[in-house]
Order: C-alpha cells, then structure tokens, then sequence
C-alpha cells in the first residue's frame, strides 16, 4: 500500500506556491491510496469467491449422495447469481484499477514538474517467448523475446504508471505503444528478494492487446497479425528502496524444469512465483507456469495458507474443492509437486528448480 509523506505545513502567507504543490501531492496520495484499496477489494473479493464456491462444490457433492437426483435447483440458482455477481464485481474493480492508476499517472506528471525529487524513471525487463503466432508475420513459436518498461518510480507508493514500453522478439520491436495508450497502464513494485530491489507486476489493456504477466495473458494483435506470448510472471530484480507489505513479505521468483508428469513433456521449462495475497487469512498467491501453460495460480486462484516455515508451501486441495490443483512447493528440496483428479483421470507434475536462488527471507 501507498506511504502518505509527512506534511509541513508552512504557512500560506509566507509560501503561497507550497499550496498548489501541497494539493496536488494530497490529490496523488489520495488516488494512490484508492488505487491500492480498490486492488485489495479485488484480491479480497477473488478470494471470496473461492471460498464460496467451496462450499457450494460440497453442498453439491452432498446432495449427490445415494438416491440423490443431483444438485438442488436452489442451489443451482446460488451458483448461478454467484458467477454473474462475481464476474459484474471483478470486471468493475478491475477497470477501477486501471483508470485510478491513469489518473494517478496524470497527476504525477504535474507532480514531478512541481517536486521532481518524488519521482523517477525506473527501467525493468519481462522476459518473454512466443507462444503462436498468426497472420503476416516471420516470428515463429519458440523465439525468445523481451518487455522492457520504464515506470515512473516512487518509492512510497507500490502502483507506479508506465512512461514507455516495448516488446522486441530477434531484432524487431513489434509493439510499442504511445503515451496515449499507456494511460491505463500500472506496474505494482513488490520488494524482492534482494535488499533494495523490486520486482514489477505489469498490467496493460489497449484494444486487442493486453499484457498481464502475473496471469501471463500476453498478446500483441496488430493490423493482419497476431502474436501470443508467454510472459514472466515478474520482472527481473531492479534496484529501488522500497518499504514491505509486512515482515517478510517479499516475492520470490524460481525457474525449474518438468521432472516427471502424466500429461506434460521432461525438460518442459517452468517458472514459479510468489508474491503476498494482501487478503485476510492467506499468506501468498503463488503461480506455476510450464511452457505456455498455467498449471497453479490461474484465474485469480492460487492462494496460499500461513505456514510456519516460509520455504514450505502446501495446498491440499485439489481444484474440485478451490479451484486450482494440489501443491506442494519445497524450496528446501527445490521441488514443486502438482497432482489433480481422481482415479483414471489424477494427472500429476514434478518439477526440479534451477539450483539458484533464495530458500530463506522470502
């Protein structure tokens, strides 16, 4: 969440341009603060979400029981007004978000001409790969590619705007939008592993194009072309001070490989990450992504319970019950186990994480 900096309070009469100043820094702080309560009131009302619809999944394997004709049609209506309910709410909180962060980045430009101390360009690097592609274009599925970003940083704030940004596959920039269509553009900067570092979470909408890494929803659809991309979930570690959510909270970001799987390919790369839930009563969201596949953390699940020892993450619930499969991440081991379904239909994945990167104060 946003830091409200600390107020002078000079006198009017002796500094009447402070006013102006001091207005446009309390309009921001105000806009930062409803930007970060509305993600929050996204995050909360996700993880709701899943909450209620494991109880509805019980209350329908109950009344499937032995002479049981099936779910009730009340209960049916229950889940029908609760996919609609939430679909309305998650949509409506999620455009919220991204026109706050526009008109905090509206003001911010004002600010910076005002007090150019409070903000600053920050560059930060998504790696990426294509995924498909389609229509006229020579880029093929496989090749590497690259987001570079450049966010107005503040290091008291966590939602910071987005002053440019490029996609480039080889040798060619394939997407680079305008001021214009970065306007509803946001990175959210979460302390990382490395003391004074961050790792950004991107979020773009504009027309046909979308880049939200945290769900790896990555295209670039241009006039007769379009490419699918896999993104990093986080950016690489860049250097900026900023303050945790909480005592330990910071994100984590592994790579690893397929060990062994009934549905997926060994040696498959894979890329896991966890950053804090900021919702009552779960300590992380955590994703999972192999190749261009989500295999944990999709569609706002993925939420995780406090556990005593920060480098052992367990979730037992398969995706009947939460909606995402089991989980066991070891970072002690350097493990991730995946397993879903029952019987002839339990598909599972072992992936071994790349012998690099923290195990502890994450």
């Amino acid at each position: 969440m946003s830091l409200v900096p600390e107020r002078l309070g000079l006198h009017t009469r002796l500094m009447p341009h402070r006013d102006d100043r001091e207005a446009l820094d309390a309009k921001l702080e105000a806009q930062s603060r409803e930007l970060a309560e509305t993600k929050e009131e996204l995050e909360r009302l996700r993880a709701a979400n899943l909450r209620k619809a494991s109880e509805l999944e019980r209350m329908r394997v109950a009344s499937d029981g032995p002479g049981r004709t099936g779910m009730s049609e009340g209960i049916r209506r229950q889940v029908g007004v609760l996919v609609v309910a939430t679909s309305v709410l998650v949509g409506g909180l999620s455009f919220s978000a991204i026109h706050l962060a526009a008109r905090a980045h509206h003001a911010g430009c004002g600010r910076m001409a005002a007090h150019t101390i409070t903000t600053m360009p920050l560059h930060a690097v998504f790696p990426a790969a294509i995924a498909r592609s389609a229509g006229l274009t020579s880029h093929e599925a496989g090749e590497a590619c690259r987001v570079d970003v450049t966010f107005q940083a503040d290091e008291r704030a966590h939602a910071h705007a987005i002053s440019a940004l490029s996609v480039t596959c080889g040798d060619e920039t394939l997407y680079a939008p305008s001021s214009a269509q970065l306007a509803d553009a946001y990175g959210v900067a979460w302390p990382s592993e490395t003391d004074g570092h961050v790792r950004y979470e991107l979020a773009l909408v504009s027309g046909a194009s979308r880049l939200e890494s945290w769900d790896g929803r990555a295209v670039i659809a241009t006039p007769g072309s379009r490419i699918d991309l896999t993104m990093a979930p986080l950016s690489d570690e860049t250097a900026l001070a900023m303050p945790t959510f909480g005592s330990g909270e910071r994100v984590m970001v592994r790579a690893g490989h397929v060990a062994t799987s009934t549905t997926m390919l060994e040696g498959t790369e894979c890329v896991v990450a966890r950053r804090p839930a900021i919702v009552e009563g779960y300590a992380n969201r955590v994703v999972v992504r192999c190749g261009e596949h989500t295999l944990y953390g999709a569609d706002g699940t993925g939420y995780t319970y406090p556990n005593d020892d920060a480098r052992l993450v367990i979730d037992a619930d398969g995706s009947s019950i939460d909606g995402d499969a089991a989980l066991t991440l070891d970072l002690v081991r350097g493990a991730v186990h995946l397993e879903d379904g029952v019987g002839l239909q339990q598909v599972s994945v072992d992936i071994t994480l790349d012998p690099t990167g923290p195990t502890t104060e994450i």
